[in-house]
Protein backbone atom coordinates (compact mmCIF):
# COMPACT_ATOMS: atom_id res chain seq x y z
CA UNK A 1 0.00 0.00 0.00
CA UNK A 2 1.91 3.45 -1.04
CA UNK A 3 0.02 6.09 1.33
CA UNK A 4 2.30 9.29 0.34
CA UNK A 5 5.19 10.48 -1.88
CA UNK A 6 6.63 13.69 -1.81
CA UNK A 7 9.49 15.84 -3.47
CA UNK A 8 10.85 19.04 -4.11
CA UNK A 9 13.51 20.77 -6.38
CA UNK A 10 12.56 18.03 -8.58
CA UNK A 11 12.47 19.83 -12.22
CA UNK A 12 9.11 21.62 -12.34
CA UNK A 13 8.90 21.08 -8.67
CA UNK A 14 10.74 24.25 -7.09
CA UNK A 15 8.60 23.73 -3.76
CA UNK A 16 7.53 20.69 -1.79
CA UNK A 17 5.32 18.57 -4.54
CA UNK A 18 2.63 16.23 -1.95
CA UNK A 19 0.55 13.20 -3.28
CA UNK A 20 -1.23 11.17 -1.19
CA UNK A 21 -3.24 8.14 -1.43
CA UNK A 22 -5.45 8.77 1.96
CA UNK A 23 -8.94 9.06 1.14
CA UNK A 24 -9.96 12.33 2.42
CA UNK A 25 -12.62 11.51 5.91
CA UNK A 26 -15.73 13.47 4.77
CA UNK A 27 -15.91 12.15 1.09
CA UNK A 28 -18.39 9.48 0.41
CA UNK A 29 -19.63 6.70 -1.81
CA UNK A 30 -15.98 5.86 -2.24
CA UNK A 31 -16.52 2.39 0.18
CA UNK A 32 -15.43 0.30 -3.74
CA UNK A 33 -12.39 1.95 -3.99
CA UNK A 34 -10.62 1.63 -0.41
CA UNK A 35 -8.05 -0.63 0.94
CA UNK A 36 -8.04 -1.48 4.60
CA UNK A 37 -4.78 -2.71 6.15
CA UNK A 38 -3.45 -2.71 9.88
CA UNK A 39 -0.34 -1.85 10.93
CA UNK A 40 1.40 -4.71 13.54
CA UNK A 41 1.77 -4.13 17.07
CA UNK A 42 -0.14 -0.63 17.13
CA UNK A 43 -3.37 -2.48 15.11
CA UNK A 44 -4.00 1.10 13.67
CA UNK A 45 -5.78 0.60 10.49
CA UNK A 46 -5.40 2.92 7.14
CA UNK A 47 -6.91 3.21 4.27
CA UNK A 48 -5.52 4.15 1.20
CA UNK A 49 -7.20 4.59 -2.04
CA UNK A 50 -7.16 1.67 -4.99
CA UNK A 51 -6.73 4.27 -8.00
CA UNK A 52 -5.81 8.23 -8.31
CA UNK A 53 -6.15 10.29 -11.63
CA UNK A 54 -3.96 13.17 -12.08
CA UNK A 55 -5.06 15.77 -14.67
CA UNK A 56 -3.98 18.98 -15.98
CA UNK A 57 -3.28 20.94 -19.09
CA UNK A 58 0.19 20.20 -21.06
CA UNK A 59 3.52 20.80 -19.38
CA UNK A 60 2.06 21.30 -16.14
CA UNK A 61 4.03 18.66 -14.65
CA UNK A 62 2.10 15.29 -14.12
CA UNK A 63 4.57 13.44 -15.88
CA UNK A 64 7.20 14.84 -13.56
CA UNK A 65 5.01 12.97 -10.95
CA UNK A 66 5.24 9.51 -12.43
CA UNK A 67 8.98 10.25 -13.03
CA UNK A 68 10.03 11.58 -9.46
CA UNK A 69 8.65 8.15 -7.84
CA UNK A 70 10.35 6.19 -10.79
CA UNK A 71 13.93 8.31 -10.15
CA UNK A 72 13.43 7.46 -6.13
CA UNK A 73 13.40 4.20 -7.09
CA UNK A 74 16.25 4.05 -9.09
CA UNK A 75 18.42 5.80 -6.32
CA UNK A 76 17.17 3.52 -3.51
CA UNK A 77 17.24 0.70 -5.11
CA UNK A 78 21.04 0.92 -6.80
CA UNK A 79 22.14 2.65 -3.37
CA UNK A 80 23.81 5.62 -4.09
CA UNK A 81 23.28 9.46 -6.04
CA UNK A 82 25.96 8.08 -8.86
CA UNK A 83 24.97 8.59 -12.38
CA UNK A 84 23.83 4.82 -14.02
CA UNK A 85 24.94 3.69 -16.78
CA UNK A 86 21.91 1.55 -17.04
CA UNK A 87 18.84 2.95 -17.97
CA UNK A 88 16.07 0.78 -16.38
CA UNK A 89 13.14 3.38 -18.04
CA UNK A 90 12.99 5.71 -20.79
CA UNK A 91 12.81 8.70 -17.78
CA UNK A 92 16.72 10.11 -18.15
CA UNK A 93 16.51 11.77 -15.10
CA UNK A 94 16.16 8.70 -12.87
CA UNK A 95 19.99 7.80 -14.51
CA UNK A 96 21.64 10.79 -14.95
CA UNK A 97 20.83 12.70 -12.09
CA UNK A 98 22.21 16.17 -13.35
CA UNK A 99 19.06 16.14 -14.95
CA UNK A 100 16.82 16.74 -11.42
CA UNK A 101 17.18 19.80 -10.13
CA UNK A 102 14.90 22.88 -11.24
CA UNK A 103 16.48 24.82 -13.89
CA UNK A 104 16.47 28.11 -12.59
CA UNK A 105 19.35 27.44 -10.91
CA UNK A 106 18.12 28.13 -7.07
CA UNK A 107 21.17 26.05 -5.52
CA UNK A 108 18.19 24.13 -3.65
CA UNK A 109 18.76 20.33 -2.52
CA UNK A 110 16.36 17.68 -3.73
CA UNK A 111 14.19 15.90 -1.25
CA UNK A 112 12.91 12.41 -1.48
CA UNK A 113 9.97 10.93 0.93
CA UNK A 114 7.59 7.93 0.32
CA UNK A 115 5.06 6.30 3.15
CA UNK A 116 3.95 2.83 2.47
CA UNK A 117 2.92 0.03 4.05
CA UNK A 118 4.14 -3.52 4.00
CA UNK A 119 3.88 -6.73 5.56
CA UNK A 120 2.04 -4.84 8.54
CA UNK A 121 4.75 -2.17 8.67
CA UNK A 122 4.27 1.26 8.22
CA UNK A 123 7.34 2.59 6.57
CA UNK A 124 8.79 6.24 6.50
CA UNK A 125 11.88 7.09 4.28
CA UNK A 126 13.28 10.30 2.44
CA UNK A 127 16.48 11.38 1.76
CA UNK A 128 17.39 14.63 0.65
CA UNK A 129 20.34 15.14 -1.71
CA UNK A 130 22.76 18.47 -2.95
CA UNK A 131 22.96 17.62 -6.43
CA UNK A 132 24.21 21.29 -7.70
CA UNK A 133 22.42 23.35 -10.28
CA UNK A 134 20.58 21.78 -13.88
CA UNK A 135 22.78 19.77 -15.94
CA UNK A 136 26.09 20.94 -13.35
CA UNK A 137 27.82 17.70 -14.41
CA UNK A 138 31.02 18.29 -12.31
CA UNK A 139 29.07 19.20 -9.06
CA UNK A 140 30.59 17.09 -6.12
CA UNK A 141 27.05 15.43 -5.11
CA UNK A 142 26.16 14.42 -1.22
CA UNK A 143 23.75 13.51 0.46
CA UNK A 144 22.24 16.15 3.11
CA UNK A 145 19.75 13.80 5.42
CA UNK A 146 18.08 10.40 5.71
CA UNK A 147 15.86 9.18 8.00
CA UNK A 148 13.48 5.75 8.47
CA UNK A 149 10.60 5.27 10.85
CA UNK A 150 8.89 2.31 11.62
CA UNK A 151 5.15 1.74 12.93
CA UNK A 152 6.21 5.82 13.51
CA UNK A 153 8.78 5.46 15.51
CA UNK A 154 12.60 6.57 14.18
CA UNK A 155 15.10 4.32 12.86
CA UNK A 156 17.83 6.24 12.07
CA UNK A 157 18.38 9.98 11.31
CA UNK A 158 21.65 10.52 9.42
CA UNK A 159 23.49 13.67 7.67
CA UNK A 160 26.34 13.75 5.48
CA UNK A 161 29.10 12.71 8.09
CA UNK A 162 27.53 11.20 11.26
CA UNK A 163 23.97 9.10 12.30
CA UNK A 164 22.29 8.26 15.08
CA UNK A 165 20.40 4.72 15.57
CA UNK A 166 17.72 4.02 17.48
CA UNK A 167 16.02 0.36 18.44
CA UNK A 168 12.53 0.53 18.66
CA UNK A 169 10.82 -2.39 19.88
CA UNK A 170 8.76 -2.35 16.58
CA UNK A 171 12.07 -3.64 14.96
CA UNK A 172 13.15 -6.42 17.33
CA UNK A 173 12.48 -9.08 15.10
CA UNK A 174 14.45 -7.58 12.58
CA UNK A 175 17.53 -6.88 14.23
CA UNK A 176 20.91 -8.93 13.35
CA UNK A 177 23.77 -7.56 15.58
CA UNK A 178 25.55 -9.25 18.16
CA UNK A 179 23.85 -8.56 21.15
CA UNK A 180 26.96 -8.82 23.58
CA UNK A 181 28.92 -6.40 21.00
CA UNK A 182 26.08 -4.10 20.39
CA UNK A 183 28.28 -0.69 20.81
CA UNK A 184 31.00 -1.46 18.57
CA UNK A 185 29.16 -2.68 15.77
CA UNK A 186 27.00 0.51 16.11
CA UNK A 187 30.39 2.59 15.89
CA UNK A 188 31.65 0.08 12.39
CA UNK A 189 28.04 0.77 10.97
CA UNK A 190 28.30 4.85 11.32
CA UNK A 191 32.10 4.95 10.04
CA UNK A 192 30.87 2.95 7.24
CA UNK A 193 28.85 6.38 5.97
CA UNK A 194 29.82 7.59 2.47
CA UNK A 195 28.30 11.35 1.73
CA UNK A 196 26.81 9.44 -2.11
CA UNK A 197 25.75 5.65 -0.64
CA UNK A 198 22.69 5.66 0.98
CA UNK A 199 23.37 4.38 4.48
CA UNK A 200 20.00 2.15 4.26
CA UNK A 201 21.58 0.07 1.71
CA UNK A 202 24.94 0.02 3.04
CA UNK A 203 25.95 0.31 6.60
CA UNK A 204 22.61 -0.46 8.11
CA UNK A 205 21.83 -3.24 6.15
CA UNK A 206 25.53 -4.67 6.18
CA UNK A 207 25.54 -4.83 10.19
CA UNK A 208 22.25 -3.89 11.73
CA UNK A 209 19.58 -5.08 9.72
CA UNK A 210 19.80 -7.21 6.75
CA UNK A 211 15.77 -8.81 6.98
CA UNK A 212 14.45 -5.11 7.29
CA UNK A 213 16.51 -3.52 4.26
CA UNK A 214 15.26 -6.59 2.46
CA UNK A 215 11.81 -6.20 2.97
CA UNK A 216 11.96 -2.23 2.11
CA UNK A 217 13.98 -3.07 -0.91
CA UNK A 218 12.11 -5.56 -1.86
CA UNK A 219 8.77 -3.56 -1.91
CA UNK A 220 10.90 -0.80 -4.35
CA UNK A 221 11.72 -3.54 -6.44
CA UNK A 222 8.31 -5.51 -7.22
CA UNK A 223 5.39 -3.46 -5.73
CA UNK A 224 6.26 0.30 -6.64
CA UNK A 225 6.23 -0.69 -10.46
CA UNK A 226 6.02 2.48 -12.34
CA UNK A 227 5.30 2.86 -16.12
CA UNK A 228 6.48 5.52 -17.90
CA UNK A 229 5.41 4.83 -21.04
CA UNK A 230 2.83 1.91 -21.73
CA UNK A 231 3.93 1.37 -25.67
CA UNK A 232 7.20 -0.13 -24.89
CA UNK A 233 6.25 -1.96 -21.87
CA UNK A 234 7.57 -5.69 -21.03
CA UNK A 235 6.26 -7.49 -18.30
CA UNK A 236 8.05 -10.49 -17.27
CA UNK A 237 6.55 -13.40 -15.20
CA UNK A 238 8.60 -15.57 -12.86
CA UNK A 239 8.19 -19.38 -13.00
CA UNK A 240 9.66 -22.15 -10.33
CA UNK A 241 11.04 -24.87 -12.44
CA UNK A 242 9.89 -24.41 -15.78
CA UNK A 243 9.30 -27.16 -19.02
CA UNK A 244 10.59 -26.46 -22.64
CA UNK A 245 8.49 -25.96 -25.00
CA UNK A 246 5.28 -25.77 -22.65
CA UNK A 247 2.42 -23.07 -22.91
CA UNK A 248 1.43 -21.67 -19.31
CA UNK A 249 -2.19 -20.27 -19.44
CA UNK A 250 -2.32 -16.76 -17.97
CA UNK A 251 -6.26 -16.60 -16.95
CA UNK A 252 -5.83 -12.42 -15.85
CA UNK A 253 -4.36 -11.91 -19.65
CA UNK A 254 -7.41 -13.86 -20.91
CA UNK A 255 -9.36 -11.86 -19.06
CA UNK A 256 -8.32 -8.59 -19.54
CA UNK A 257 -8.11 -9.94 -23.61
CA UNK A 258 -11.37 -10.76 -23.61
CA UNK A 259 -13.25 -7.55 -22.07
CA UNK A 260 -10.74 -5.31 -24.64
CA UNK A 261 -11.75 -7.35 -27.77
CA UNK A 262 -8.23 -9.53 -28.28
CA UNK A 263 -9.85 -12.28 -31.12
CA UNK A 264 -8.12 -15.10 -29.44
CA UNK A 265 -9.09 -17.77 -26.72
CA UNK A 266 -6.30 -18.11 -24.30
CA UNK A 267 -3.18 -15.75 -23.51
CA UNK A 268 -0.29 -17.50 -22.52
CA UNK A 269 3.51 -17.65 -21.58
CA UNK A 270 5.64 -19.97 -23.59
CA UNK A 271 9.14 -21.14 -23.02
CA UNK A 272 11.12 -22.44 -25.92
CA UNK A 273 13.96 -25.39 -25.56
CA UNK A 274 16.40 -22.31 -26.64
CA UNK A 275 15.59 -19.69 -23.73
CA UNK A 276 14.82 -20.21 -20.07
CA UNK A 277 12.56 -17.37 -20.51
CA UNK A 278 9.14 -16.62 -20.98
CA UNK A 279 7.69 -15.01 -24.24
CA UNK A 280 4.56 -12.79 -23.79
CA UNK A 281 2.41 -13.71 -24.38
CA UNK A 282 1.53 -16.72 -26.91
CA UNK A 283 -2.07 -16.44 -28.13
CA UNK A 284 -3.66 -19.82 -28.33
CA UNK A 285 -6.40 -20.40 -30.89
CA UNK A 286 -8.58 -23.23 -31.64
CA UNK A 287 -9.47 -23.48 -35.52
CA UNK A 288 -12.19 -25.29 -37.22
CA UNK A 289 -10.74 -29.18 -36.54
CA UNK A 290 -10.79 -28.03 -32.38
CA UNK A 291 -6.91 -28.17 -33.01
CA UNK A 292 -5.10 -25.30 -31.22
CA UNK A 293 -2.76 -23.34 -33.10
CA UNK A 294 0.20 -21.07 -31.69
CA UNK A 295 1.36 -17.65 -32.59
CA UNK A 296 4.22 -15.87 -30.88
CA UNK A 297 4.22 -12.07 -31.96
Amino acid sequence: MLLEFKTSNYKSFVDEMFFSMIPEPHIKNLNYSIQCEKVKKSEKEYKTLSSAVIYGPNASGKTNIIGAMDTMKAIVLRGNINNSDMLYSPYFASAILEFIPNCKGNGKSTLFFIKFIEKEQLIEYSFEIDLGNFMERDYQRKILRESLSVNEEWVFKRNTNDVEINFPQSIESYISLDKSNVKNEVEIAKKSLNEKELFLNNGFKTIISKELVSLILDWFNKKFIVFIRADILEVQREFEKPSADTIYIEKTLSNAAEIFGVNSNELGYRFRSDSNKPVLCSIIEKSNDKKSKIIVP
